[in-house]
């Protein structure tokens, strides 16, 4: 007899359908990451270290537009397993406007004040200045960055994974020639250093948005509506829409601004230590690819599954997603640090810098699989409808743990920039025997589809909201 978290034909089948589209999409999101530093990073160290900490803003935009955009999508995949496409539209429409909302709110700060903004991560001025003219110009990308999330969000949960990699292979196409044209001053154009970096990641973003749309229209799927379906708030909805998905922006946003104030501690530990993190991120981009095509699967997987009322199903799932995702980021781990000189050498970097950058990738080697397996169950328990778990979880940890021993090992003791860094992955150590025993329990199966709650009442898998609670009394 098989067990019960045996990885069958079925399952393995639905990764690859789903997830294997975003790994790849993923893997060349962050290859052009990666040329984009290398590319800046030939201008010297100083400009891999301002254009690195001038994305942190984006980065802080990303925590808050995500929470909502991972709001949406706990809808969009519980309705598509329940067939239920007006449900889906009225969902993305409320997503869709909140999301703009705040990137026009950061796109704003970017344009008017970004010396100040920087200011908030360096005290270095020339950092602080050569990282303004990219701001400056990047912020207007913000946008469309924010129109592309939404849209693949909905995309990718109604099982339609080929067009956002699609797009996101023509956007990172026209960056790269872009990045050789405008950095360098090819064909003709004046070298814009980092300006031509943002000029080029701005171009590249709207072709993105404009593929996205172009092609939904013409094959017809989830998002060719009307336009003004797209912003059409029906408010009877935003009751319910914000009371499943607050916990989850709650948890982004407070999970932001821990991320923003440890990168404040970060940029404080030299322009030197913070381009080896700059080229850090960009490699655990790639490491992080091929977990987030699982990670996007399994959103789907159990999502569609919960809203169908499959809860057994659903269950057995997440828990061969929470061992299967950090299995696999060990192996990829393991792969970037057997080439990581070879990969460092490609940087035109201080041997100082190059070292950090090493070690910084032989920690994250060993901890990066407790990281994925927490960011997993997270992920499960927002795609069964009990997004407040996760919250307690992840903003408890980075607060409680990760915050101030970042600050201490940075700002008190003055611990080598590595040993700062590695102060990052504590809280996962602390918080992965807690998430574990939270979804085996099956607790945070808490559906918003009629087919998941009648299931819930007739298995006594889950749990109903209280609404529900109430009415069956």
């Amino acid at each position: 007899m098989r067990s019960g978290l045996s990885l069958d034909k079925t399952f393995l089948r639905d990764i690859l359908r789903i997830g294997l589209p975003v790994a790849i999409q993923n893997v060349l999101t962050s290859s052009l990451s990666l040329i984009d530093s290398l590319m800046i990073g030939s201008q010297g160290e100083l400009a891999l270290a301002s254009v690195g900490i001038a994305n942190q803003w984006g980065s802080l935009l990303f925590s808050f537009y995500w929470g909502i955009c991972c709001g949406g999508t706990l809808f969009f995949a519980q309705y598509w397993g329940a067939e239920d496409v007006p449900g889906i539209r009225r969902a993305y429409a409320v997503t869709m406007t909140s999301m703009l909302l705040v990137a026009l709110a950061f796109c704003a700060a970017g344009l008017f004040f970004p010396l100040q903004v920087m200011a908030l991560y360096s005290q270095e001025a020339p950092v602080q200045e050569l990282g303004a003219q990219y701001l400056r110009i990047v912020a207007i990308g913000y946008i469309t960055t924010t129109i592309n999330m939404a849209l693949s969000g909905l995309l990718r949960s109604t099982e339609n994974v080929k067009l956002p990699l699609f797009a996101s292979l023509m956007a990172i196409v026209t960056n790269t020639f872009l990045n050789w044209v405008l950095i360098y001053g090819k064909l003709g154009m004046p070298a814009l250093g980092v300006e031509g970096a943002a000029i080029a990641t701005v171009i590249s973003g709207a072709l993105n948005t404009l593929l996205l749309f172009a092609v939904s229209y013409r094959q017809g799927n989830i998002a060719a509506m009307p336009l003004r379906a797209l912003f059409a708030i029906d408010r009877s909805f935003l009751g319910t829409f914000y009371r499943k998905s607050m916990p989850i922006i709650t948890n982004e946003v407070l999970y932001g601004l821990a991320m923003m104030l440890i990168n404040m501690v970060l940029g404080r530990q030299g322009a030197a230590n913070f381009s080896a993190m700059t080229i850090f991120r960009t490699l655990e981009g790639l490491i992080f690819a091929f977990f987030n095509g699982l990670s996007n699967a399994s959103s789907v997987i159990v999502g569609k599954k919960v809203g169908a009322g499959q809860l057994p199903l659903a269950l057995r799932d997440a828990k061969r997603f929470a061992l299967l995702c950090p299995a696999l980021t060990f192996a990829v781990c393991l792969v970037v640090l057997a080439l990581r000189m070879p990969i460092l050498g490609l940087f035109s970097i201080s041997d100082a810098v190059r070292s950090t950058a090493a070690s910084m990738l032989a920690i994250y080697t060993f901890t990066a699989p407790m990281r994925t397996c927490n960011y997993i169950q997270v992920n499960m328990y927002r795609a069964g409808g009990e997004s407040r778990m996760g919250m307690y979880f992840e903003v408890g940890g980075i607060w409680l743990v990760g915050v101030p021993l970042v600050y201490l090992a940075g700002m008190v003791f003055h611990w080598p920039f590595a040993l700062v860094f590695a102060m990052l992955y504590v809280e996962d150590a602390v918080k992965l025997p807690l998430e574990s025993l939270c979804l085996r329990s099956g607790r945070w199966i808490v559906p918003v589809t009629e087919a998941g709650r009648r299931a819930v009442a007739a298995l006594g898998i889950g749990k109903l909201p209280k609404s529900r609670k109430k009415e069956a009394a």
